[in-house]
């Protein structure tokens, strides 16, 4: 298997988990723009529909509930569908950019996304069976939003690998080695991930997702464990 893990799992690492979670709420609170109502109970991530009402069906949230089970965090279960120029996106810590086609973002959804990201948010950006139209779309809308963003290839020794699971290396589930997660990088810090290849585990999402022909990150779930663990705790 090209993802090898080591599932310490340890109370150390739980117990970190739980502790900084509490300075990340302190930080979304206090943020320079914060929402009209801080968001309290159960963590809840955001699938964003966007341009003219696309979103995708092929994202399982199974992810979801092995947070909760593995970490101090209370974590809803479910994806929460949220419209990007809605302002109830700032009730979310992560959100999940996801599709297949080609699109363009209105004027109110790219300044609610940036909004989103300077209050603290954390972006996942992931195309469906690594579609080439929605991947050049991104990269274009995403120089819209923050100009001043940039992608930056992950490497395994980055902590995104390494808060909950300890991920070596990952692969297609095609097989193909080392497929690449880029950080995007906007004034210092990591907000958000992009994944060429798909995130979305369509094996687990049932009849409504096409086959993707192996391109998509094998195990995902596991590193989306990771990535939210981070998100809410950097």
């Amino acid at each position: 298997m090209h993802m090898q893990l080591i599932h310490r799992g340890s109370l150390v690492k739980v117990l970190v988990v739980g502790i900084l979670i509490q300075a990340a709420e302190f930080t979304w609170a206090q943020a320079d723009q914060p929402p009209a109502e801080p968001p309290t109970g159960p963590i809840r991530v955001a699938l964003l529909t966007y341009a003219r009402g696309k979103t995708t069906r092929c994202f399982t949230a199974s992810f979801l509930a092995e947070v909760d089970r593995r970490t101090t965090m209370t974590v809803d279960h479910e994806v929460q569908r949220v419209e990007l120029s809605n302002a109830k996106l700032y009730e979310y810590p992560f959100a999940i950019l996801a599709g297949k086609d080609m699109f363009t973002l209105t004027s109110d959804q790219r300044r609610n996304l940036r909004h989103f990201i300077q209050r603290g948010g954390f972006l996942m950006a992931s195309p469906n069976c690594a579609s080439h139209p929605w991947q050049s779309s991104f990269r274009r809308e995403l120089k819209e939003v923050l100009p001043e963003a940039g992608l930056t290839k992950l490497d395994y020794n980055h902590p995104i690998f390494h808060v909950v699971d300890d991920i070596e290396a990952l692969a297609a589930v095609s097989g193909k080695p080392d497929p690449p997660i880029y950080a995007i990088e906007y004034q210092g810090r990591v907000v958000g991930v992009f994944s060429p290849n798909g995130l979305n585990e369509t094996d687990e999402a049932g009849e409504v997702c096409e086959c993707c022909c192996g391109h998509e990150i094998a195990h995902a779930g596991l590193l989306k464990v990771n990535l939210l663990a981070y998100a809410l705790t950097h």
